[in-house]
Order: structure tokens, then sequence, then C-alpha cells
């Protein structure tokens, strides 16, 4: 029956449309208003994020304006999907506030705009504001809004009094399909658990947001500009900067299988924070390359491990070539660095790789690379491994 019902699951996804392989998948058109609701995020963000609290209170008022300033900018440059970087953005709006506001410096009397812009560009992450209010974030399950009539259940794993006590990581994990927060265990495992929320680290296991067998929006064509799980994502972040002081330069994301594909979609939507991911069994489906990038000059580091090419496998989908385009995805984009692990098995987690995934994200901390060093260019450096450890 289990497999019967992912067998259905799967043919779903690869229903009518642009072809995959020798299958047909169907996208339907972009939304109306969508880029102009991408470029609202970003200005947010922004605003958000500046360090001179007393620039981003005289600029709030004045958001809109400042949204049709980056749209303009979206006119010189390629907006689609989303493809405008923080640093475009923020010389768009430096461009506004020159002429609007007095010429207000981001980092106050004197200081130069570039030193200033390249500063806000790669000093941190782009840490997203709440979109309602928060749960508390305890032990067990929890059940978070994420906005207007938005609401789901999310399996925490938390220490409160270590959390505040120390800036601790934040992990998302994502599970597969026809499965539950559970799986955690056999991907993550008790140990690597337990390492987290010592260091006083939150570990997040949403429940899925669509039917079991596609438990992320992201999993079906259809519904590729629908970003709710990334909007709760957002809140839980959110959330957890304001109850616990976290670490928002150790923000990851993990998951197996279908979880595997939500997390690697992860680092490309939530550029603007997560930084590092790993994939397993998991990869990108061919609709990704409609996906907005958060911060495009994010190029985190992936730890990717895949089966045997025939057995790591469900109906229509081969993880083993999944996995390998989100590692060519990864080369042509150059900067990332990435290990491609292809192991000796079927469509199952190897016990021994816990530790290792977890080891290799866990000491990457956030970065972006300046728009100077983009022109120029950068080659990924890929380390091929094998084996259940991956070593």
């Amino acid at each position: 029956m289990y497999q019967w019902v992912r067998s259905v699951a799967w043919n779903f996804l690869f229903l009518a449309g642009s072809v995959y392989g020798s299958v047909q998948y169907a996208v339907p058109p972009q939304p109306d208003n969508y880029i102009r609701d991408l470029i609202e995020e970003k200005v947010d963000l922004i605003l958000n994020n500046l360090s001179d609290k007393e620039l981003a209170r005289l600029l709030k008022p004045y958001r809109d304006e400042l949204v049709r300033e980056v749209l303009r900018e979206c006119e010189q440059v390629d907006c689609q999907p989303g493809q405008l970087t923080f640093e475009e953005a923020i010389a768009a709006i430096l461009k506004w506030q020159g002429s609007h506001l007095g010429g207000i410096n981001f980092g106050g009397a004197g200081a130069p705009v570039s030193a200033v812009t390249e500063a806000a560009l790669l000093a941190s992450p782009m840490m997203p504001d709440r979109r309602d209010s928060c749960a508390a974030i305890v032990e067990g399950e929890i059940s978070m809004e994420y906005g207007f009539f938005k609401e789901r259940k999310v399996q925490v794993f938390v220490k409160p009094e270590l959390a505040k006590k120390k800036q601790g990581p934040v992990v998302f994990f994502w599970h597969g399909s026809n499965e539950d927060w559970g799986q955690v265990y056999r991907v993550l495992g008790e140990s690597v658990i337990n390492q987290i929320t010592k260091e006083g680290g939150v570990v997040f296991a949403p429940f899925a947001g669509s039917p079991d067998a596609l438990p992320w929006h992201v999993m079906n064509p259809a519904l590729v500009w629908k970003h709710n799980d990334f909007q709760l994502a957002d809140q839980l972040v959110a959330c957890a900067e304001e109850e616990f002081d976290i670490n928002d330069r150790r923000i990851y994301s993990m998951g197996f299988s279908a979880g595997g594909i939500q997390s690697a979609a992860m680092g490309r939507m939530r550029s603007n924070y997560i930084a590092a991911i790993a994939s397993y069994s998991g990869g990108q489906l061919p609709w990704f390359k409609l996906l907005p990038t958060g911060a495009p000059n994010n190029y985190y580091p992936a730890f990717v491990t895949y089966g045997t090419k025939g057995q790591d496998k469900v109906p229509l989908v081969e993880f083993s070539d999944t996995s390998k385009k989100l590692i060519f995805y990864m080369e042509n984009r150059g900067f990332h660095k990435a290990i491609d692990c292809e192991q000796n098995r079927g469509h199952t987690m190897p016990s021994s790789t816990k530790q290792v995934g977890w080891d290799y994200i866990s000491k990457v901390t956030y970065s972006r690379v300046s728009g100077a060093w983009v022109e120029k260019g950068g080659e990924a450096k890929v380390e091929k491994r094998s084996g259940d450890r991956c070593l």
C-alpha cells in the first residue's frame, strides 16, 4: 500500500507540461505582482537589518517609495526570478534617500557610501522579521502561526535554559514523503540532536505543509509559486532570535528524500540567512530554475549524498540524478564548496553518515561574496567522496 501511494504521488508530480526526461510536468504562469512581492520582501529585509537604527526609523514610513525605486532598478538588471542582489537593492535605496532625506549615510556622518554598502552586504545575514505573534519555543510539539490564517505544527528540540545563555545554531530538518518529523531520529540521530541543543541550539522539524506523499510545496510544480514552507521557516527563525538571541551566522537546513529536496530549495530561497545545507538523497527538481534566490551572492556550502543509480529511487525519480543536478548547479555558479558523496545503497540513510554531515555543515558560518568578486568569477570546490561515512 505504501509503495502504491508513493507511486501515485510521484506520478502526479510529473503530469502534463514541460518535459523532465521522458515525462511531462506542469508549472502554472507566474502570478501577477510576484516580482513586486519579492522586492517588497527584500526591502523589508534591508530595513529590518540596518545597523543604523535611526536611519531605519526614518526610512520605514517611505517603504512603498523604496519598493518603487528598487523596481525601477529591475529595469536595469535581471529580476527574473528575483535575481537582485542586496548590493543592488541597497544601492537603489541609497540613491533614493540621497535625494529625499538629505543624503543621510547608512553608516552615519562621513561614512563613505561604497564602504558602508560593502559592509552592509557582507557583514551578516539578512534576518527576517516575524510574520505573526510568536508561540513559546519549548521542547516538544508547538503550533506556530506565520501569517493570516496560516498555522503549522512543529516538533522542537531545545534546552531553553542553555539557549538563553548561549548563542547556539538553528537547524531545520525536513522529512521525506510518507514520513513525519520522527524521521529526524534516523537522519540526524539523537547524538547529533543532543550536540546541537547542548550548544544552546534549536532543531525545528516542521510537520508537512502538503499531503504526506508530497510534503513540501516545492515538490509539486503546480505549487512552485507557493512559499508557505519558507514563510514558516522565516517565522521560526525570527521567533528563535527574539526568544533566545540565536547565532544568526549558523542557520542550517537538512533533510532526506523529499526533505533533501526541500533543504536544497532552502539554500536557494533563503540564502539571505542559510549558512549551509545537507541534502541526503534529495537534490533539485527541474522547476527549481524558477525559484527566486534570497541572496544570489551567498555561495553556501552543501553536503550532498546519494545512493546507487537504479537503487536510490522512487517511481520516476532517480535521486542520484537529482543530487547530481544540485552539484552541477553549484559548479555552474562557481564559488560554492560541496561534498559530493556517492554511496553503495538504495533509498536509505546510513547511520554512519549522520555525524559526518553535521560535522561538515556545522563548521560553516554565513557569508556572502562581494559584487566585485562575483564579476571576476571563481571556481566551485566540489570534493568527491564515497562510502557510508563519506570520508
